[in-house]
């Protein structure tokens, strides 16, 4: 099939030179000696490769700029002005041509104060997920391969590293959005053998004879794993541009050999992609901008001293003015030496061009059997507390955690549950991000003793006959009565994913879509990763199933399930990043329904508890990307504090949050139907920009219209009360 002349793009630029002024000749003096005029560098002006003024054209630089780096780096040639080619900025709105052209006037430092061609320049572009940071990479990447200032690309060979199973998706972005015949990526997947070919095809010299993009493979897409076998490789090649999408993996990789790997490539030019650039805490945040900008923050020690540390404290408990006054300053101080590397844009800034969607949070009131068993495995650890030795309880008050937040999914997750001790407390200590003393630790005999004794009293507080099931939890119950809603209304067309971080939560939802005859999806770590992509396809497409179970480990990393219009989160993280990366799955670009997404948390238990102190992370992550540092709540947790996380409140909504009442029903079929089947429900407003606010009596502080999600956002909280039937029959 032959394809036009402007699908037909060349990698080398098409220019006109202009002749250039002629140098001045030597003078002689009245005097007859002579002397040499000083010549100004001179330039070979050449035609900008596309015109400004075409429909959708997007200039990165404009002709003023581009000569004088030129004449600043003694460049031979100077275009004249650098312009997007419109193919592909035609396709951008408006946030995204504000990206791209950030992107590419950072990389290759047009408005830096100190302008120098020497050492690495990054960035890092932190968008929210669904506001299309593969395209702004896509654009600037393109226009990078094609033409530069100097009137010669700026990249002659670029690389992107991605999780695994992201690279077949990121094949079919190129394809989508530069047609396959503007920039060709070699894609690193499949066996070891298809691996090496790819790379081999990514180092060899395009043909001389031709001027087709089919010709030339400049983009090489490979793993993180990929990347530390073929680092030598890459490195040879001296590739000008490195792209590391999810890099917010790179938190956790200081000293290792993935970033061992990345670093060896030495590309002067990154750029970082990642919708969730803070997690847990400052330092992870300096991880990544050490990585896209080496020595912007100092070393790890002097960042933690000078920022971490100051803005944390503020918010504890205790800060004194001075404290609190100092850690305002320094988020300032931080947000402003970062502020041309990041660039952050709300998920709202999309709202614009997507469906309306919902945000429902359920509140479940445990069963029966659930609350019983739960309610005595809080009091045993309230026990602890007492002892002398707070060290073997801070070892065994995390195991705790973990067990009472499977307690509050589901009680049979805790008479299942086969994980060693040192397997809970880890993953307890990995998402709570505290650390517990090496003492604690040493005395692992005290805890798994602690934590056995834990089960028991939960298993002994089951009434006799109890039979599993949902009987033994709330939210299940709710989620049956959800899907038996989704059977009747028999619209195949309407979609549901159902999210979890435990598989046995996946596998409970299973088996109540077997029960209901709905065909389902699966998608886990168990799932092989050349296999995800084509049971994405199908379940888009109509051709999979009609409920999709999806770990959040899997669905956390860039997936497009916008087949979907409903999507239920079945549990609470510690870290808010993972719950907003699994919500983000469905609205998204591609997205053409009105989405609604339920959280569904037991009410009374930790998971409510860590859902409200998700709302302190969000803080954290506002104070970073605004400077804002004015909120007061209890963003941090202390060992202090793990008591309270697991002790039963009550039913009822927390007063550490401002809640607001309202008399109507959610106005949700879904839910109207499960009202209908015996669960009670009323609607509760939170507004979670204002979390942890002080009581109604107190004075109220005022909160900036910025915090969090960029307004005063509101959520509608459903709250169903499954075991009042008496009180409905009074």
């Amino acid at each position: 099939m032959d394809a036009t002349a402007n699908d037909r793009e060349t990698i080398a630029p098409r220019v006109v030179c202009e002749t250039p002024t002629k140098p001045t000749r030597p003078s002689s003096s009245a005097r007859g000696v002579v002397k040499e005029t000083p010549v100004k560098h001179e330039l070979v002006r050449v035609r900008s490769m596309h015109d400004a003024s075409a429909r959708g054209a997007l200039t990165f630089a404009t002709a003023t700029e581009c000569e004088e780096m030129c004449s600043r780096e003694k460049h031979a040639r100077c275009q004249l002005g650098v312009t997007c080619d419109p193919y592909v900025s035609g396709k951008l709105r408006e946030h995204q041509r504000a990206g791209a052209r950030w992107m590419y006037r950072a990389l290759h430092g047009l408005d830096e104060r100190e302008r120098s061609n020497a050492g690495t320049r990054g960035v890092v572009l932190a968008d929210e997920m669904g506001l299309g940071k593969s395209l702004q990479v896509l654009a600037v990447l393109w226009t990078m391969l094609t033409q530069g200032p100097s009137g010669e690309p700026t990249c002659r060979r670029a690389v992107l590293v991605c999780p695994a199973s992201l690279i077949g998706n990121w094949g079919a972005e190129f394809k989508k959005w530069l047609g396959g015949v503007r920039a060709q990526a070699s894609l690193c997947e499949g066996n070891a053998e298809a691996v090496d070919a790819a790379c081999d095809r990514w180092c060899a010299e395009p043909r001389t004879d031709s001027k087709s993009a089919f010709d030339r493979w400049p983009v090489l897409v490979m793993s993180y794993e990929t990347a530390r076998r073929l680092a030598p490789r890459v490195r040879a090649m001296r590739p000008e541009l490195m792209i590391c999408d999810e890099a917010h993996r790179l938190r956790n990789a200081m000293g290792s050999q993935t970033m061992t790997a990345l670093r060896e490539i030495e590309a002067p030019m990154r750029v970082l992609l990642t919708g969730t650039p803070v997690q847990n805490n400052l330092n992870e945040y300096a991880a990544v901008l050490d990585f896209a900008q080496p020595g912007i923050l100092g070393s790890l020690e002097d960042f933690q001293r000078d920022f971490a540390q100051p803005i944390q404290r503020q918010y504890e408990r205790g800060a004194s003015e001075q404290e609190i006054a100092k850690g305002r300053k320094m988020a300032e101080e931080l947000n402003r030496r970062t502020s041309g590397k990041i660039l952050s844009r709300k998920a709202s800034t999309n709202a614009a061009y997507l469906p309306k969607k919902t945000e429902i949070v359920v509140l479940c009131p445990p069963t029966q059997s659930q609350r019983m068993a739960y309610e005595s495995g809080a009091k045993l650890v309230e026990t602890w507390t007492k002892k002398d030795n707070s060290a073997s309880f801070g070892a065994a008050a995390l195991c705790a955690i973990g067990i009472l937040r499977q307690a509050a999914n589901e009680v049979d997750q805790i008479l299942m549950q086969a994980n060693s001790v040192a397997e809970v407390q880890t993953d307890a200590e990995k998402e709570l991000d505290v650390e517990v003393e090496s003492d604690a630790i040493a005395r692992a005999t005290t805890t798994e003793t602690s934590v056995d004794e834990l089960k028991a009293v939960m298993a002994d507080a089951l009434p006799s006959g109890y039979g599993g099931g949902i009987d033994g939890s709330g939210k299940f119950t709710v989620l049956q009565r959800m899907l038996e809603a989704l059977k009747d209304r028999g619209d195949c067309l309407e979609r549901v994913v159902i999210v979890s971080g435990y598989s046995a939560s996946l596998a409970s939802a299973d088996k109540i879509c077997k029960k209901l005859d709905l065909p389902t999806s699966r998608l886990d770590g168990t799932v092989p990763v050349d296999l995800r992509t084509s049971i994405v396809k199908d379940f888009n497409n109509g051709d999979g199933g009609q409920v999709m179970l999806l770990s959040v480990v899997a669905g956390g990393a860039g997936l497009n399930l916008v087949g979907a219009n409903r999507l239920i989160l079945m549990d609470v993280s510690w870290n808010p990043a993972h719950d907003r990366q699994a919500m983000g799955r469905v609205w998204r670009d591609g997205q053409r329904k009105p989405v609604t997404i339920y959280r569904l948390i037991t009410s009374g238990t930790v998971e409510q508890k860590v859902f409200e102190r998700q709302l302190g992370k969000e803080v954290l992550k506002n104070t970073v990307e605004s400077g804002y540092a004015g909120y007061e709540g209890d963003g941090f947790v202390t060992k202090d504090s793990l008591t309270g996380l697991v002790k039963f409140t009550g039913d009822g909504a927390s007063s550490n949050v401002l809640w607001g009442h309202a008399l109507d029903v959610v106005d949700c079929p879904l839910l109207r139907f499960a009202n209908a089947r015996g669960a009670m429900f009323s609607v509760i407003e939170v507004d979670d920009a204002r979390a942890n606010e002080q009581p109604a009596s107190a004075p109220k502080r005022a909160a900036p219209k910025d915090v969090l999600a960029g307004k005063l956002a509101r959520k509608r909280i459903a709250f169903a009360d499954l075991f009042s039937a008496a009180a409905r029959r009074k």
